[in-house]
């Protein structure tokens, strides 16, 4: 619970639990840490435990619809500022906080940082193109663009 309410998501293994924050909590609950090798990390049982810290820290799974827009709004809004696919990811991350919805999975947060990164392409494109001048796309002499001409 503790690792989500840091990171914002779940842990993927048990390695990326810190030994001294696992050493600290098994010592709370008065049981030995190394049981926490035996925690099987897939199934119902996880998903049980994760259902019960999401409704207690009041998140939700997210949908396709809530990925969606997320990738819409990191386009409109991150995009023109940002290169940095670190930068798109924490700010994707950070986005699913505020709006206190579980990050995707690794494979869908790529998935949503790609369809981020295209709509921010083509609306950049319309508008570069709906700002030039009938002369400029039409071009020299006015014949237009011609294919093979360079």
């Amino acid at each position: 619970m503790k690792f989500y309410e840091l990171e914002g998501r779940f842990p993927r293994h048990a390695g990326e639990v810190p030994k001294p924050a696992l050493g600290y909590i098994a010592a709370q609950v008065k049981v030995a840490a190394a049981a926490f090798s035996d925690y099987e990390w897939t199934g119902r049982t996880i998903e049980y435990h994760r259902a019960q810290i999401r409704k207690a820290l009041g998140f939700r799974e997210a949908t396709v619809g809530d990925e969606n827009k997320l990738a819409g709004s990191l386009a409109e809004e991150v995009c023109p500022l940002e290169l940095s696919e670190d930068r798109l990811r924490e700010a994707l991350v950070a986005r699913c906080r505020i709006q206190r919805i579980e990050p995707p999975a690794p494979s869908r947060i790529e998935r949503v940082l790609g369809a981020a990164r295209e709509g921010f392409d083509q609306h950049f494109t319309a508008r570069t193109i709906a700002g030039l001048s009938d002369q400029a796309i039409a071009g020299p002499g006015g014949a237009g663009c011609r294919r093979g001409r360079r």
